[in-house]
């Protein structure tokens, strides 16, 4: 019934639970899953306090720290398909 499983992670708990109900599905309906992470790119435009002027490094490096956390938790979340029997297509979006 279920070609194409869809779920998006964050690192959560409830994020986790999530993608262990979608591995489940995608095995029991032999379909495919994608696993998904969206990296926030205004993240660096949010409050910072009494800090007045903030610096391009430290957006920059904001970002990429995000980018990095997706991608390790995009590679720990496929292990977790792997171990369920399916496999798994990993994206990152910004």
């Amino acid at each position: 019934m279920f070609e194409q499983v869809l779920v998006a992670v964050d690192g959560s708990t409830t994020g986790k639970r999530g993608l262990e109900a979608a591995v489940g599905l995608a095995a029991g309906q032999k379909g495919t899953l994608t696993i998904l992470d969206v990296v926030d790119g205004t993240a660096g435009a949010a409050y910072v306090g009494d800090m007045g002027y903030v610096p391009a490094g430290y957006i920059d490096s904001l970002l990429d720290d995000l980018r990095a956390n997706g991608r390790k938790g995009l590679a720990m979340a496929d292990k977790t398909g792997a171990k369920g029997g399916v496999s798994a297509k990993t994206v990152l979006v910004e």
